[in-house]
């Protein structure tokens, strides 16, 4: 009897195993399509994907999935889910510029069953429209040294972060410029600092005077 309850147990492992596996070399079989297979939008613009999950056979899963788009705020996709069969056809806006990522998952009871996939969404960064100096001062003593502040904004509005203002100065005599955007006074008069980037530009005029700190005189 106890050898009996043995092989029973044995042959339910077995089955259970066995079952199990092919439960999962099945959901292996499965794949997703997109049509297209990537998109290229720009701010504000929509498009549409459709995506199927299909079988071995490229034939309906039966099986529904999840979509989600890139960084939040970056995208927005709708629907969120697919159809009992599989399928659905998104529409994405994109917001924000940059390489996104449209991402589907597929609905499983088992996680390690969940079938991944996605296709790059491509958003152009706007032409740049403006660059502009941060509170310059427009007087300076001769001997100091002040640095500038540089802001570049795109024709949508977005504050537009590593790029490399050229900054110049009409007279390196009287203030001149390092790498690192600093101006420094050298002698009285009026110089013309100029930044440019990426085919805009934007001057500002600084007058440079005499230090009144150098010409004190201290007796005792």
């Amino acid at each position: 009897m106890t050898i009996l309850r043995r092989l029973s147990t044995i042959i339910i492992i077995f089955a259970s195993l066995v079952f199990g596996q092919a439960e999962k070399s099945e959901a292996d079989t499965l794949h997703f399509t997109f049509k297209p297979e990537s998109l290229t939008l720009n701010i504000g613009e929509t498009g549409e994907v459709t995506i199927k999950l299909l079988d071995k056979d490229n034939n309906s899963s039966n099986n529904a999935f999840f979509v989600y788009g890139g960084r939040r705020g970056s995208l927005s996709s709708h629907p969120r889910i697919s159809d009992s069969t599989g399928a659905v056809t998104v529409t994405i806006k994109a917001f924000k510029p940059g390489a996104q990522l449209l991402r589907v998952r597929s609905i499983t009871v088992k996680r390690e069953d969940r079938q991944r996939a996605s296709i790059p969404i491509i958003v152009p960064y706007p032409p740049l429209a403006e660059i502009y100096f941060i509170d310059p001062s427009k007087q300076m003593y001769v001997g100091t040294t002040l640095p500038l502040a540089l802001g570049v904004l795109d024709t949508e509005g977005l504050i537009r972060g590593g790029l490399e203002p050229i900054v110049s100065s009409s007279s390196r005599s009287i203030a001149s410029l390092d790498d690192f955007h600093n101006v420094t006074a050298k002698k009285p008069g009026k110089v013309t600092i100029t930044a440019k980037v990426e085919g805009i530009n934007q001057s500002i005029q600084i007058k440079i005077v005499k230090n009144p700190i150098g010409g004190m005189e201290i007796s005792s």
